[in-house]
């Protein structure tokens, strides 16, 4: 599950996304406010907002992984490093 802050453009349109692990690594990225035209600063908690696919954190570069569809349901499999060999 990810922690998400919105990217806009000029308009007001959504043109990207930015992840974090925690809502501890939102809150510290860039805790003196966002100098970056069009990113917004932290509002409020944002989480547990599913991902589809393994992204890496803003803030302290920790691999989120995502429900990928091509993995099998959670409920079959009672750890994921077992499947891919650790």
């Amino acid at each position: 599950m990810a922690h998400i802050r919105h990217i806009e453009d000029d308009t007001g349109d959504l043109v990207d996304l930015v992840y974090f692990c925690s809502d501890s690594c939102n809150q510290d990225w860039h805790p003196d406010g966002i100098v970056v035209k069009g990113v917004e600063p932290y509002g409020g908690w944002y989480g547990c907002q599913e991902v589809e696919y393994d992204v890496e954190c803003a803030g302290c570069g920790d691999i989120i992984e995502g429900y990928d569809a091509d993995r099998p349901d959670p409920g079959e499999v009672a750890d994921w490093r077992l499947l891919r060999g650790e």
